[in-house]
């Protein structure tokens, strides 16, 4: 059983992939607007799906189905919070195992609060801690937090970073990397560069002054497409999009951005006929009162993308990802060397050369088949050892 009661639907998209081959029946407990936004696989006659009315609160409607929770073999939460001050409740569940997005978050976030470096920043921050307090969101949570049998983490930077840093943590974590592998992507266009910065356009998340600037810096703007391969997320995010706007207008750059959620097939058709990423995610991100280290207590769903097609990557020297990912990506330290890098890929000689080395990379162990049997396996080992069989 899967259980997604907020906008996680590229985890549910993942975790269904993965089981669907080794179960006859996976339960799944949502919201429509999630459901509409799953691949073609999520139609499968062997998941069953239940749909939030909205009368009442999740919990509550979760509770009157607790006959099917406490049926099923195994119930993975694939996000714990619902809202400000609502965690899912596992009490009714058999065997709730939960995905942790952030380690950080969940677990200690009084050890990792975020407090913002400018007055204004550091005050909000200091209320939004006031306000958790005195309202116990912590204590609401925590206690939720006990009721799991085990932790599931999104990628093997983040259990490696558990395994390490965190010992009493590591015997109830397993692995469920959201990173598979699917097939090469496919140039579509020789005369343009396509880049893509996939993800929810959000300037605290993602760093797109650089690109911005580094752009800018470039000769030709005709022969770039950008794509902003996300939602925007509000007037901050608009602002920065506006930027891009004038390189289109003024320079003749293509430009494609979105207003609303983006489709699963469609998300990834943009994915595949990419040239290449830039993932330009800042290394801490505020996270409730806490924080995130990207690569470490978390990891950025971008990865996963480009992960999906082998796409080769822009990122910056701080951003940690793995190693086979790596061998077809340039890393850059500030806006020059990011201009320069561009500059470099705009030649059809350094993109044919890193497609090469792709090539040569065994990517089979990353294939979703693969991934999926040892999650499977995974799970079944947790819970006996959880249960002490």
């Amino acid at each position: 059983m899967l259980i997604e009661p907020a906008m996680h639907h590229e985890v549910l998209d993942v975790y269904l992939l993965y089981l669907l081959p080794y179960v006859e029946k996976i339960t799944v407990f949502t919201t429509s607007a999630v459901k509409n936004l799953l691949s073609e696989h999520s139609l499968n006659q062997s998941i069953e799906f239940h749909i939030y009315d909205q009368e009442g609160s999740f919990n509550d409607w979760l509770s009157r189905h607790s006959e099917i929770l406490g049926g099923a073999q195994v119930c993975i939460v694939t996000t714990h919070q619902i809202s400000l001050k609502e965690f899912v409740d596992p009490s009714k569940m058999n065997n709730p195992i939960l995905v942790v997005h952030n380690t950080f978050s969940t677990f200690y976030p009084y050890k990792h609060l975020h407090l913002g470096k400018k007055r204004q920043d550091f005050f909000y921050d200091v209320l939004r801690l006031i306000r958790n307090v005195i309202l116990g969101y912590e204590r609401g949570k925590k206690q939720s937090l006990y009721g799991y049998r085990g932790y599931i983490a999104t990628s093997e930077q983040q259990y490696n970073y558990v395994s390490a840093h965190f010992p009493a943590l590591k015997d109830k974590f397993i692995t469920g990397s959201l990173s598979y592998f699917l097939k090469f992507s496919k140039q579509s266009n020789p005369t343009r560069l396509k880049i893509v910065i996939p993800g929810t356009v959000d300037v605290e998340v993602r760093d797109y002054e650089t690109v911005y600037e580094a752009l800018k810096r470039q000769t030709h703007l005709s022969t770039f497409e950008l794509i902003l391969l996300g939602k925007i997320k509000n007037k901050k995010a608009a602002k920065i999009v506006q930027k891009f706007l004038e390189l289109r207008e003024h320079h003749h750059m293509s430009l494609i951005t979105f207003d609303d959620t983006i489709k699963t097939e469609d998300y990834n058709h943009y994915l595949f006929n990419a040239d290449l990423f830039i993932i330009p995610n800042r290394q801490i991100i505020r996270d409730g009162i806490s924080y995130s280290v990207i690569g470490k207590s978390s990891i950025s769903g971008t990865v996963a993308d480009a992960f999906l097609y082998a796409q080769p990557c822009l990122v910056p020297e701080y951003l940690i990802i793995p190693s086979i990912l790596s061998q077809i990506s340039e890393t850059y330290n500030g806006i020059e060397e990011l201009a320069e890098l561009l500059k470099n890929w705009k030649q059809k000689n350094h993109l044919e050369k890193v497609l090469s080395i792709r090539k040569k990379i065994e990517w089979e162990q990353y294939e979703h088949q693969h991934i999926g049997r040892v999650f499977a396996e995974d799970i079944k080992n947790l819970i006996n050892r959880r249960l002490g069989n």
